[in-house]
């Protein structure tokens, strides 16, 4: 299990974050789970858009640049809505709505228990 660690602090902003890197795992992401527990997330990679169709709770979306930086943030995203940012993005991060406090322009990294921190764009490399 991978943990979400914000780069300038080294805080861990998610306890446990899941990788959905391919095409079936980005295929259904959230889909008919009956909840997220805060300090969980998933992130979406590669990912330029989402979709709320069969997600049952609200989510918080944070889009995400190639280097890791959020560059635009949509709170409670209800079931069955479309996500397209207004800015381009690399990977889109999904958390329960109201669980976390990502700013705009935090930049992120991500990690695991035997790693070191690395940065988002190795995603685009299937870490």
């Amino acid at each position: 299990m991978y943990q979400l660690l914000n780069r300038e602090t080294d805080d861990v902003l998610l306890e446990q974050l899941q990788l959905a890197t391919s095409f079936w795992s980005r295929f259904v992401g959230l889909q008919f789970r009956s909840s997220l527990p805060s300090g969980r997330g998933l992130l979406i990679a590669p990912c330029t858009s989402i979709h709320t169709v069969g997600v049952l709770f609200p989510i918080d979306v944070a889009f995400l640049d190639a280097s890791g930086v959020i560059v635009e943030i949509r709170p409670h995203v209800k079931p069955c809505r479309v996500c397209v940012p207004r800015t381009k993005c690399r990977f889109v991060l999904e958390t329960f709505a109201g669980a976390h406090q990502f700013e705009t322009g935090m930049q992120v990294a991500i990690t695991s228990p035997s790693s070191v921190p690395r940065i988002l764009s190795a995603l685009g490399r299937h870490v």
